[in-house]
């Protein structure tokens, strides 16, 4: 397999549960059941693709393989200089093997769902926010730089928060969803300051 295939594999497991988003949040409930047969699909896709990936990786290439490419330069910046924001992806034998165990429970999540959630007048929105959790943990897992995972950890903050407070009519399920979103805030706060430490 060449490196090419690999990141090619790679984006395949990364932007399948992306459309699976697009499509269950404006069609959803237009499908039949609701949409949850395409989330469940794409993930068990997703999964086994990210097992061939995950053998390719550790098997037949010894460093990691990736991509870069200047996405904004902003130029000279008072009091921090040149500032260049870059975007990419690097599959090394960590995010490789942490690829196989995020579609491996979020493919499980999926299945079972399909019986616990069956009758939820939200249906179709909450496996589109299981399909929206998966892209949020996948960015954490295979981004090659600092702010591109601290955007991969707002979006698990607010898929969190989105999940935990599904039944919002219910006073438990909306507090919980709210402690998590403070407690998400809080921990952003610490990121944020070493993302920022390590820049300067």
């Amino acid at each position: 397999m060449s490196p090419e295939l690999l990141l090619r594999l790679t984006l395949i497991v990364y932007l399948l549960p992306v459309i699976s988003f697009v499509m269950l949040i404006f069609f959803g409930k237009r499908m039949s059941r609701q949409g949850d047969w395409l989330g469940t699909s794409v993930l068990l896709i997703c999964l086994a693709v990210s097992l061939v990936v995950m053998i390719a990786k550790l098997t037949a290439f010894e460093h990691p393989v990736g991509f870069n490419f200047l996405w904004i330069d902003f130029g000279i910046v008072p009091l921090l200089g040149p500032l260049q924001v870059y975007l990419g992806m690097t599959v090394d034998n960590l995010s490789a093997i942490m690829m196989v165990v995020v579609c491996t429970v979020s493919a499980m999540v999926h299945l079972f769902s399909i019986g616990y959630m069956k009758d939820d007048v939200r249906y179709s929105r909450y496996f589109a926010f299981l399909s929206l959790f998966t892209v949020s943990m996948m960015t954490i897992v295979l981004t090659n730089n600092f702010f591109t995972m601290y955007v991969g950890w707002e979006l698990v903050g607010i898929s969190s928060y989105l999940l935990i407070g599904h039944w919002y009519e219910k006073k438990s399920a909306s507090n919980a969803a709210i402690k998590a979103f403070v407690v998400n805030r809080i921990g952003d706060i610490g990121m944020f300051t070493g993302i920022m430490i390590l820049y300067f």
